[in-house]
């Protein structure tokens, strides 16, 4: 994640492991804040009973396709 640097992608700041006290391991990722997701846009929208317009759905497909073939399958997760 690193070596990854994609304008549509959040960057990776820093990662570190840490324990539990049942010796349980975690990898811990701090990410690039990223203020509003898909799915607060679209929830605002609907709460408001209104339609995205159109160039905000045409956006963030737009980046959702440029940064999916951008990056090896391998690296790319996304969750909707």
């Amino acid at each position: 994640m690193r070596l990854l640097d994609h304008p549509n992608v959040v960057s990776l700041k820093h990662c570190f492991f840490s324990t539990t006290e049942k010796d349980e391991l975690y990898l811990n990722l701090v990410l690039e804040y990223v203020p509003e997701t898909i799915h607060q846009v679209i929830k605002h929208y609907n709460k408001m009973s209104q339609r995205m317009p159109l160039i905000y759905v045409k956006l963030y497909t737009y980046q959702i396709f440029r940064a999916h073939t951008s990056i090896e399958p391998s690296v790319f997760v996304t969750v909707i």
